[in-house]
């Protein structure tokens, strides 16, 4: 089991609007399982669960469910974070519009 606090820092690239780059973080694995808690891209906190897949030894897919995206705050969204170390990305949707969040993680 293992239990890491971090910040994370974000470029959201093809979006029109303006978003929050830095994410205080908390994450909890045990083996597979993921679960956390950070501070979103709409500056309201977001609780995450899902699954890792171990893609290869620098690789992984993150996939699971993330609420804090919509003004029902226990609405839950798909959540999907491709990692490489300490890199990742993650699609991201305005109302008309798709694009992708790049990042790196500092975990402390």
């Amino acid at each position: 089991m293992e239990l890491i606090f971090g910040i994370a820092l974000s470029l959201h690239v093809g979006l029109k609007e303006k978003y929050n780059e830095i994410h205080p973080f908390v994450s909890w694995q045990y083996r597979q399982l993921i679960a956390g808690a950070y501070y979103n891209s709409l500056e309201k906190a977001s609780l995450y669960l899902g699954y890792k897949l171990e893609m290869t030894e620098n690789i992984e897919l993150d996939l699971g469910v993330v609420s804090g995206y919509r003004e029902d705050p226990e609405k839950l969204l798909p959540m999907a974070r491709l990692k490489y170390d300490n890199w990742f990305v993650m699609p991201a949707a305005e109302e008309d519009n798709a694009g992708v969040v790049i990042g790196y993680e500092f975990k402390f």
